[in-house]
């Protein structure tokens, strides 16, 4: 059974990743990725390293325009 101990580092992962979320603007992607799928039948990005983020996560999602 998990203690309370967890649930303290449960929220701060999830404040973490909503905050990575924001960062990389993450929803908005994502939607953009969608639309490229549905318009031209497919939709990219690249998960990359990006060092001057102001997390603690350095994940960056990059889109790739496909012609």
């Amino acid at each position: 059974m998990l203690g309370a101990g967890s649930k303290v580092h449960n929220r701060r992962i999830e404040r973490e990743l909503s905050r990575w979320a924001g960062v990389v603007s993450l929803a908005d992607n994502l939607r953009t990725v969608r639309m490229a799928q549905a318009q031209n039948g497919e939709g990219f990005a690249v998960l990359t390293s990006n060092p001057r983020f102001p997390t603690p996560v350095k994940l960056d999602l990059c889109l790739v325009e496909t012609d």
